[in-house]
This record gives C-alpha cells, sequence and structure tokens, in this order.
C-alpha cells in the first residue's frame, strides 16, 4: 500500500499537521490576454480599440494580417501602436484606439479576408480581436497628386527601399500603363532620407523638413507618421541646412508603383513647383 499525500507531509512536518481547504475560488493565471474589437472598417484602414486588463494605461502592439491567416507565410503583416483616443480623462484609464492601414497592394478590386492580434504587454497570450467582418473588397487607391502636379522617382536599389522603410505589401499601389504614361520621371530618390527638425525661431507652418537633391522640403508630422518616422529619432537643422533652397512640400504619403520591366518608383510633388518662401 502507497502512501498518501497527507502521510509524505505527516513524515517531513510531524504527525499534528492538518489540511485545511481554502474558502472562495481558486487563484487563475495573473496573466490575462488583452481585450479589445475591430469597429470599423473601410478602404483606408481597420479600426478600433484595445486594453490589457492587467495594465490598462500601457499602448499594445496590434498586428492586422492580411491575405493569410496568423503566421501564414503568404500574410500581409502591418503593425500598429495602440494610443489614447483624443477627450479621454477617466479613472479606470480609457481603452487605446489603434489604426492599421489597408496596404495598397490589395486594394484591387478583389475580397481579401483579414485578423487583427492584439500583443500581450507581458508576452503572454495574444487575442485575436472580434469584427463584424473579416473580408473587405477596395477599389485601386486614386494617386495622391495629379499628373501636372507630380512625378516619378525611380527608387534606386533594394538597399534604398530598405532605407526609406518601403514594404512592396504595404506601398505597391496598382497603376496602368495609362495612368503611368501620365507622369514624367523625376530625379531618382536618395539612397536614404535626412528628415530634420526645425528649429522653432525658423519661421515656417511645419515642424519637420527633409533634405532632398539640395533642397529643403517642409514636411507635415502626419507625413512623418505615414513614412513611419519617430519624430523623436530626428535632429535639429543645421544652419547650412536651413539656408538651401526651399522646394515644395514632400510626398504626403509612400506610394509605390511598378512599370512592367520591374523598377519601382514612388510617387511625389514636383520638388521644385511651386517653390515656397
Amino acid at each position: 500500500m502507497g502512501w498518501s499525500y497527507l502521510d509524505i507531509l505527516k513524515f517531513y512536518y510531524g504527525a499534528d499537521i492538518v489540511l485545511e481547504k481554502a474558502s472562495g475560488p481558486c487563484v487563475g493565471d495573473s496573466n490575462r490576454p488583452p481585450v479589445g474589437r475591430v469597429v470599423h472598417i473601410d478602404c483606408e484602414a481597420i479600426t478600433g480599440w484595445v486594453q490589457d486588463p492587467d495594465e490598462p494605461e500601457v499602448a499594445l502592439r496590434v498586428h492586422g494580417f492580411f491575405g493569410g491567416s496568423t503566421g501564414s507565410s503568404q500574410a500581409i503583416q502591418v503593425v500598429s501602436v495602440s494610443t489614447t483616443p483624443p477627450r479621454c480623462d477617466s479613472d479606470p484609464p480609457c481603452p487605446k484606439a489603434f489604426s492599421i492601414p489597408i496596404p495598397y497592394r490589395l486594394r484591387d478590386g478583389k475580397a481579401h479576408g483579414f485578423q487583427v492580434v492584439a500583443l500581450d504587454s507581458r508576452a503572454g497570450v495574444d487575442a485575436m480581436l472580434e469584427s463584424k467582418t473579416s473580408v473587405f473588397r477596395c477599389e485601386p487607391p486614386a494617386p495622391f497628386v495629379f499628373p501636372e502636379d507630380g512625378l516619378l522617382r525611380p527608387v534606386q536599389s533594394l538597399d534604398s527601399l530598405n532605407a526609406w522603410q518601403l514594404s512592396l505589401g504595404q506601398d505597391l499601389a496598382l497603376m496602368t500603363p495609362s495612368e503611368f504614361s501620365q507622369y514624367v520621371e523625376g530625379p531618382a530618390l536618395p539612397e536614404s532620407p535626412l528628415w530634420i527638425r526645425l528649429p522653432t525661431s525658423y519661421e515656417h507652418a511645419t515642424s519637420y523638413a527633409i533634405v532632398d537633391s539640395g533642397l529643403l522640403r517642409p514636411v507635415a508630422a502626419r507625413t512623418l507618421a505615414a513614412w513611419r518616422v519617430s519624430p523623436d529619432s530626428l535632429r535639429t537643422a543645421t544652419v547650412e541646412e536651413l539656408s538651401l533652397p526651399r522646394g515644395s512640400t514632400f510626398a504626403q504619403t509612400p506610394f509605390v508603383v511598378q512599370k512592367t520591366d520591374g523598377t519601382l518608383f514612388i510617387l511625389d510633388t514636383n520638388p521644385v513647383s511651386p517653390v515656397l518662401p
């Protein structure tokens, strides 16, 4: 006859040891998965809210998987970091808002599936967020600049593509040969970007700029976000950079197109037309 668990405890700790039952529910896993849901989807973005019940004030990473399930090699993955929505001042903290842009590449008039996953703040169990639909269908995006005001700039190399943080899964848009022919080809995109912060004493409507082919071109804060650039990573412009000729506002979003021969271009406003004061 074997020893019971109680017999073993008595052997080690004494014959008077007693096991008592605790009252109340059992203690569960202290790390709970995120909660949230997809609230809206259109041809610009998938938006919704998310929150970690263990750390409600912490921003979470939210991943969108397009054209394949989570972990699939066929899926296009887009990452968003949740932020506190405006006009939110409550206790406990408000849920965080997220926005995942729809990849240009999948705006082709066909139906595509998607999944949205919120990552746990403590590297625990991630959560797939609920959505009323898991399919979208969008027509190709219209270029953000007309042919008379824009041009196509060749991307010089794969290294340059990476230096600009361009994603063929997310940024490559469909453009027909007839649409392509309406735009002139401009100077090549620099091998790497030089984003800078403008000093507060500099009189201009924007706080940021890019040095591009000998020009100082203004950049809006939302443009930085679209190009996946953190303002905190920028240095202040030098005196020499501030003395450069002024160019037009830089491309508001990374809009990549491809010729039939495989050459990649970004759509940009004409850097020298109009020239800003």
